[in-house]
């Protein structure tokens, strides 16, 4: 079994892919809330189309709008690409 590697982010926490208020975790219903260690490709993707947005057609990094900067950071993260 492969030992899980602690990654450190430039953010405080991480938050549900359903609730841009709310940390990401494990003690959710909703599966689809959060991204589990795993999680195939395939379904990370899913999850994250299916992530809670907003109305606005613009994408940009605005703590107003916390669905939308939570998905704008975890992409910053994984590419490593400033916001």
């Amino acid at each position: 079994m492969t030992k899980p590697e602690i990654i450190k982010t430039k953010f405080s926490r991480v938050m549900s892919l359903r609730d841009g208020l709310k940390k990401m975790s494990k003690s959710d219903t909703s599966d689809n809330s959060r991204i589990n260690l795993t999680d195939q490709a395939e379904d990370i993707y899913n999850k994250i189309k299916k992530s809670k947005t907003d109305m606005i057609p613009t994408i940009k990094y605005d703590e107003n709008r916390p669905e939308v900067s939570n998905l704008i950071q975890i992409y910053s993260e994984i590419t490593n690409i400033s916001i």
